[in-house]
């Protein structure tokens, strides 16, 4: 009776069993082996999957392990990835990943795609992770033009003052033109976004 509609009227209408965890989440800790990933279908197969690795978070277990963005994996634990296996495979505590290569077969045409394990495994352990949210600053010269680049993955409040030292690098850099990259921001503080807000003005 407490959550109104949240299906169709208001989609932060939930209750938390844990609220731990909640507070966990908001802080922007959470049990984590520091890769994000999307899944796709083979080429020829509705049924059979691969995953490709979208991002591999600061100082986390996968980031020690050498693992990098771009990354194609087949497998879990030698179990090959399905539309049936996939959600109990990524969502053990720990497991071993096992990579695979995409194979075009020298041709343009997708339909005799493979993707190929290529005897190449890493094992990653979830652990407990605060992540800070300002994952890339970078400043970059494009003719002449001086271009700063954030990367922001989180409104959380523990990293404001990390925030505030990234745009003051910036500044300090000279940017005249920002690229604010949120692809992978679930979102989080509405404060921390005003103050983001500010800090870009």
């Amino acid at each position: 009776d407490l959550k109104f509609d949240p299906e169709n009227v208001d989609r932060f209408s939930r209750i938390y069993s844990n609220y731990n965890n909640l507070q966990n989440q908001l802080a922007g800790i959470s049990l984590n082996n520091g890769i994000e990933f999307n899944l796709y279908y083979l080429p020829t197969s509705t049924l059979e999957i691969f995953g490709v690795i979208t991002m591999v978070l600061n100082n986390s277990v996968a980031d020690n392990a050498g693992l990098q963005r771009g990354q194609i994996f087949r497998a879990i634990d030698g179990v090959e990835l399905n539309a049936n296996n996939y959600n109990n495979l990524l969502n053990s505590v720990s497991y071993t990943l096992n990579f695979a290569d995409y194979n075009n077969n020298g041709t343009t045409e997708t339909s005799d795609d493979t993707i190929d394990l290529n005897g190449e495994t890493v094992e990653l352990t979830k652990v407990e992770y605060s992540e800070n949210p300002v994952h890339t600053v970078e400043t970059l010269n494009v003719d002449g033009t001086s271009i700063g680049y954030l990367l922001y993955n989180r409104f959380t409040s523990n990293y404001e003052n990390e925030l505030n030292d990234a745009f003051g690098q910036l500044q300090a850099a000279g940017v005249t033109e920002l690229v604010l990259d949120l692809r992978y921001n679930g979102g989080g503080s509405v404060q921390t976004a005003t103050y983001l807000g500010s800090m870009i003005t």
